[in-house]
Formats: structure tokens, sequence, C-alpha cells
């Protein structure tokens, strides 16, 4: 495959958010060099391992910030892992975007209540979800701007000035706070995979995928494999 990485430090709405966006080429070469021919790839089965590649990408990325010392905390619903030391104070406010998105998902399910009568599905909820996405997306020249600043895209040093007012304006704990914090949480020792794990795991991840879907692909299965092992624990 050929691909390209994007890196991102900030969300739509101005949150430090490290993220990384990957554009996969449409075109393939022979692995076996038979010909220079690029073709096209069958872009539908790419789209079904998208659930694989996640939890592939989850645990290596749990994997390294386990060994730079940071103690990975498995999150309450299930979702992956949370640097430990954090505060939740800390995480939600610097979540406007989740919190917004939150709030046009919750009108939309109450609509959908009165109307049908009954609660919306998983998947017509993660549609609500996209749909309210797409109606509260700022633009990316907006989400480089913060408020407060001179104006025009604001630089790293205005963007972490503008975020540590935050935390001062909230009575929380300073933003440069939290690296120490995340110091004094202290580490864990790494999870020990064994036949006994392994095969919890398995029971766990088949119950879901027999729970959430009528028809399952092996991709979902190693997804929901990922969200059974515990933190650093490869999905493979």
């Amino acid at each position: 495959l050929i691909a390209a990485a994007f890196t991102h430090h900030i969300s739509r709405d101005g949150d430090p958010q490290l993220h990384v966006h990957i554009a996969v080429a449409n075109l393939v070469q022979r692995a076996d060099g038979g010909d220079e021919t690029f073709r096209q790839l069958d872009t539908r089965a790419l789209h079904n391992q998208r659930l694989s590649i996640a939890a592939q990408v989850d645990r290596e990325m749990e994997a390294r910030m386990i060994a730079r010392g940071y103690t990975m905390v498995p999150r309450e619903d299930g979702n992956g892992c949370e640097v430990g030391g954090v505060s939740q104070q800390v995480m939600d406010l610097f979540s406007s975007r989740k919190a917004t998105l939150s709030t046009e998902v919750a009108k939309m399910a109450e609509a959908y209540r009165r109307k049908y009568g009954h609660e919306p599905s998983k998947r017509t909820l993660w549609l609500m979800g996209q749909q309210a996405a797409a109606m509260t997306r700022r633009p990316k020249s907006a989400a480089r701007r913060v408020h407060g600043t001179t104006g025009g895209d604001a630089d790293d040093a205005e963007r972490l000035a503008a975020w540590e007012a935050q935390t001062t304006a909230r009575e929380m704990t300073v933003l440069s706070q939290v690296h120490k914090d995340v110091a004094e949480f202290g580490s864990r020792p790494a999870a020990v995979i064994d036949d006994d794990i392994k095969a919890m795991a398995a029971r766990a991840a088949v119950a879901e995928v027999q729970r959430h879907h009528a028809v399952w692909s092996l991709s979902e299965l190693r997804f929901e494999v990922g969200r059974a092992l515990p933190p650093g624990a490869s999905a493979e």
C-alpha cells in the first residue's frame, strides 16, 4: 500500500488533539513484480478491514506509550485506554467538540423516540453522530485560531498560553502540571498474556460480535479481541 500520513495537533474546536490522518492511494502494483502497471484496489474490501486496522493501531499506540513509561488505564466504556494521572476535569475541559456532539446526538435521539416509540439502535446512534459532526463542523482555518489571540493563525506558544488560561479560568490545576501528575501516577508492569488470557479475550470477543451483529466478519472479531485484551497487548 502507498499511504500519506498527516499529523494534526488540534480539534475543529481548537482543543489539543494529537491525531493522524492516513490517506491510502487507490492504486497498487503486482506483488510478484510481473509488470509495472498500477491497478485499482478493491476499496470495499479495504474499507471492511477498518475495524481490524483500528484495533492494531490502538494497540500499537498503547504499547509505545507504555514503553515510554506511561500507564495506560482502560476506559470505563471499554473503548481504548487513557493516560493514567490526567484528571477528568482536564479531559472534559479540552473535549468541547465531544460535548457539542453529545448534545446534538441527545436531541436527535429524543426526537427519534418521540417519532418511533423506541430507543434508536447502535447503528442509528452512530449515524446521528456522523450527522451531528457534519452539522457542527467548523472550518479548519477557524480551528487554527485561538480566542483572545491577536488574529490570524495562532502559533504553538499562543495556543499553549490560551489552553493554560482556560485551566486557570476554571480554577483547575494548571496545564503545565499535567505532566507531573502523570509522572506521579506511577507505572505498572506490562500485562503478561498467557493462554488463559487469550482464551478469555476470545470468548468475550465472540460474545460481543454475536450480541451486536447477526452477521459479522473477522475484522469485527479482531476489533472486539482488541477491546477484551489488557492494555499494551497485541490484538493479533
